[in-house]
């Protein structure tokens, strides 16, 4: 710009903002004869224009700029002003203009408002721009919808929002999608009715690889904020629109997920097989939430006061002889017995509830895995792809395992539980580390910020009960239970027993109780473990032999049972004077039981016993006379003895075996 145009420029602006508009025109004609190619005032003009109140001459003058000078640095500024002014409400001088305009005139210019404030890298105010200009003007859908979703997901790339605040995901979701699927769409190569004209300027055309892949979009960011209602609502939205699926005039039956489920199992051909997969993918991450949620969600700050819901299942092979008969859950449930409310949100939930709605799941997964034969695959890889918070990967691990502990699959649970209990241990590691930079640093340190950047942060946020690790451990050694695995069953069993919090043993017998899920607290967890582990090296005495150790074992143990004390002792003892030997010495510091101590005595001067590195009668009886002496102090310190003792046998039975020891 020259000197004389600026002074001109200015004189006019002056004028203007005087509001001495026959002067500003004046001088403007005039300065448009001297300098017919001038952008400046040209914008002049369409100011004046705009501050007299002539909005449709306004427009005029702004259309012929963008005819002459499109690509103008000075009028991409001022569609960019405009774009921002219309997105953020501004009451401007430019917002004004706009919502005076003509309406044609309105629809170009946010278009070319989007587009410029796109050629800029501001993605994310030209795919909200793109979203209004959709919702004002839904002719514009056809052709910019599809676009709109791609400017968004271009912008995600290239920016890397961190999942808690990504405001392409929920532009998408929330406006850009819902505006598409008002319209009729159709996906080319699915459905009976894809084959309308191209041209149709009613009909959306999209690609197959666009639906499934905005279908996931969605899925994943409704499940991530557990909006499952909003899922479901818009997921028979899409269905519809596109012609590939019939509503019934009555459709109550499709208002909720579990009535949709029933329908489509009642019409097996109501959907094409890979839109059912998605349906069942996202249904049932949302139970699968639920229940990691009712089943590991934080009770209590109080880590004895906090239940734990367990499986049950029966467990005949510890009758001895006998083979296990695995349960399998039933298929026939398909009705969420929560509806539509959810589980999480049952206040006056039992333990049966709980069961059908495992159940309800169970039918879910399994229908997904008769739609398709990588359903399982496809699940596993939907979660990272949908950048689901790690709860969710968390919930999909323990419900999967759970129904393929009642199905009786231990070689599939276990693993999925063993994950999970490693996911647990990771979390509580990265907590740790943070939290520890947190109280060594200022909450600005450059260091800090960086590592936080380089974890997931949902994991910062994940909780769980204390006691729900030990549900794993339960849930693992119940397993190899079934499978006769008994080493490997009482060394979880010691596991729980030897770091789970608890201040008693409830002995309530619950081992007998029919297959489900039951809610115990830490004592009746760890009677329970008690007997398990007692059942468990019974039946390996049976097949292999008694051993000092596993004789050693059972004693100890034995002291803490509450039924068939006497049967116990006579069962040690016969073993024990059948091997005419016994020497296993570091066992006896834990023995304070007078019954025990007793049969003891009894073998003493019978078999070869070795008790504190002393052998014989004559050594022995001075020790056992100074432990009776000692019994009632031990009698009070029985928890710290037991503890102490299954402490011992499990980092005995993990150094025998190899194997890391579980999180805890």
């Amino acid at each position: 710009m020259n000197a004389q145009l600026r002074e001109l420029v200015q004189r006019i602006d002056k004028h203007v903002a005087d509001g001495v508009f026959p002067a500003a025109r004046k001088e403007l004609e005039k300065g448009l004869e001297r300098f017919p190619e001038s952008i400046e005032l040209q914008l002049l003009r369409h100011r004046i224009a705009v501050r007299q109140k002539k909005y449709e001459a306004a427009a005029e003058y702004l259309l012929e700029i963008q005819k002459k000078y499109p690509l103008h640095e000075l009028f991409l500024q001022y569609l960019q002003e405009l774009g921002n002014a219309v997105l953020h409400n501004c009451q401007t001088e430019h917002l004004i203009f706009y919502r005076n305009a003509p309406r044609s005139a309105q629809k170009q210019l946010l278009i070319s408002a989007a587009v410029s404030l796109e050629r800029a890298g501001e993605y994310l105010p030209a795919c909200r721009l793109h979203s209004i200009s959709l919702s004002q003007f839904p002719e514009l859908i056809p052709t910019y919808g599809p676009r709109s979703i791609d400017i968004a997901l271009t912008g995600e790339e290239k920016n890397k929002p961190l999942p808690t605040v990504n405001g392409f995901r929920s532009t998408i979701v929330d406006s850009i999608l819902p505006t598409i699927f008002s319209w009729k769409v159709r996906v080319r190569g699915l459905g009976a009715n894809c084959s309308e004209a191209e041209g149709n300027p009613e009909v959306v055309h999209i690609t197959k690889e666009q639906f499934y892949l905005w279908l996931e979009i969605m899925q994943g960011y409704y499940l991530s904020n557990m909006e499952f209602t909003k899922l479901h609502e818009l997921f028979i939205m899409v269905v519809k629109q596109c012609g590939i699926l019939s509503i019934p005039s009555d459709d109550s039956v499709v208002s909720t997920p579990d009535r949709f489920f029933s329908y489509i199992n009642s019409y097996p051909n109501a959907l094409p097989s890979e839109v059912a997969t998605r349906f069942y993918i996202g249904y049932f991450i949302q139970l699968a939430i639920d229940y990691y949620i009712i089943n590991s969600d934080r009770q209590s700050t109080d880590e004895s006061s906090a239940s734990i819901i367990i499986p049950l299942i029966s467990l005949s092979i510890l009758d001895l002889g006998n083979i296990a008969k695995r349960p399998k859950i039933s298929d026939s449930s398909t009705l969420n017995p929560f509806g539509n409310a959810g589980i999480v949100r049952s206040v006056d939930r039992t333990d049966s509830e709980v069961y059908e709605f495992l159940k309800h799941a169970t039918a879910v997964y399994n229908r997904g895995k008769y739609e398709s034969d990588k359903f399982e695959e496809e699940l596993e890889n939907s979660i990272p792809r949908m950048g689901l918070p790690f709860v969710v990967e968390n919930a999909a691990l323990f419900i999967r395992g759970d129904i393929a502990t009642f199905e009786g699959l231990p070689s599939i649970a276990v693993p999925l539980y063993r994950d999970l209990n490693l996911r647990l241990k990771e979390a509580w590691q990265t907590q740790k580390y943070i939290m520890n930079k947190v109280n060594s640093t200022q909450s600005t340190d450059h260091n800090l910020v960086l590592d936080m950047g380089k974890v997931d942060l949902s994991i910062l946020k994940s909780r769980c009960s204390p006691i729900f690790p030990f549900r794993l451990l339960f849930s693992i050694g119940l397993c190899y239970l079934t499978e006769s695995k008994f080493n490997e069953a009482v060394t979880e069993f010691f596991a729980i027993v030897g770091a789970m919090p608890f201040n008693s043993l409830d002995r309530t017998d619950v081992r007998h109780c029919k297959n489900g899920l039951k809610t115990i607290y830490p004592e009746a967890l760890g009677a329970l473990c008690l007997e398990y582990i007692v059942q468990g090296i019974e039946q390996e005495i049976y097949q292999q032999g008694p051993r000092d150790t596993t004789i050693s074992c059972l004693l100890v143990l034995s002291q803490f049972l509450s039924t068939d004390r006497n049967k116990k002792i006579e069962m040690i003892y016969d073993m024990i004077l059948k091997r005419g030997r016994f020497e296993f010495p570091d066992f006896f510091r834990y023995v304070f039981d007078t019954d025990f101590l007793y049969m003891i005595s009894r073998l003493s001067g019978v078999v070869n016993l070795e008790l504190n590195g002393k052998i014989g009668d004559r050594e022995i009886r001075p020790i056992l006379n100074a432990h009776i002496n000692n019994v009632s102090t031990m009698q009070h310190n029985w928890r710290t003895i037991l503890v102490e003792y299954c402490r011992t046998y499990y980092r005995f039975l993990v150094n025998a075996s190899g194997t890391a020891p579980s999180f805890i």
